[in-house]
């Protein structure tokens, strides 16, 4: 499972399984900041384990 950050608050948005191979943007509501966002699926929008 992959952790993808909110682009707004940089804190857990939601997970995906795995990264996709096309470009895919998810728009949502962010549970954390409680604001719509769209959290594109790639690299840079991955949390990293520390």
């Amino acid at each position: 499972m992959k952790k993808m950050k909110c682009p707004n608050c940089g804190r857990r948005a939601f997970d995906i399984s795995k990264l996709p191979k096309e470009t895919v943007e998810v728009n949502l509501k962010c549970p954390q900041c409680g604001r719509f966002v769209s959290v594109p699926c790639n690299e840079e929008s991955e949390i990293k384990a520390s």
